[in-house]
């Protein structure tokens, strides 16, 4: 098992620091003793007691085999998966109600701004940390002519709205 010292421990005239993980065992000296301190048993302070007080016993770390591993690999590569097809599937039904933005009513844009101030508020939680929902909301607004819409809390529409301004001066 591994300690972690967390507090300054003087050993023959110097210390162990706090901080410095060493390979430890229990220290018992009668069959059954509560509170036992720890002895080291690798290193350079092998052979030393050090009292519970001055030290927490660290958790077992998990090793996996070649085919555990795999097999954890392969379980949460298929839960990302998932998560990607579902996503598409919720654009693709967004995709749908905004067939035609131009000739939106009122209720249909507030709706759309809902959609979007709410992936902001994901993406601040951490939910949807990358902001798929926000940049696919943004992208399909633009693609369909609706920048307008989220111009004012949208710096990706405000700033293709300023394209199209550009070019519309050039003609």
């Amino acid at each position: 098992m591994k300690i972690k010292i967390i507090k300054d421990l003087t050993v023959n005239q110097g210390w162990i620091r706090t901080g410095v993980v060493l390979e430890a065992r229990l220290f018992t000296t009668v069959p059954i003793q509560f509170n036992a301190p720890y002895q080291v048993i690798a290193g350079k302070y092998s052979g030393h007691i050090i009292p519970r007080e001055y030290c927490i016993e660290l958790p077992k770390e998990r090793t996996y085999s070649e085919k555990e591993w795999n097999e954890l690999e392969n379980y949460y590569m298929g839960e990302l998966d998932k998560e990607r097809e579902e996503k598409k599937i919720i654009m693709l039904e967004f995709e749908r109600k905004l067939i035609n933005l131009k000739s939106i009513d009122q209720e249909a844009r507030t709706q759309i701004r809902k959609w979007y101030l709410g992936a902001l508020i994901r993406e601040g939680d951490k939910i949807d940390p990358d902001g798929f929902a926000k940049e696919a909301i943004e992208e399909v607004v633009h693609y369909l002519g609706g920048n307008k819409i989220l111009a004012d809390i949208s710096t990706f529409c405000r700033h293709q709205l300023s394209i199209e301004s550009s070019k519309e001066k050039a003609k």
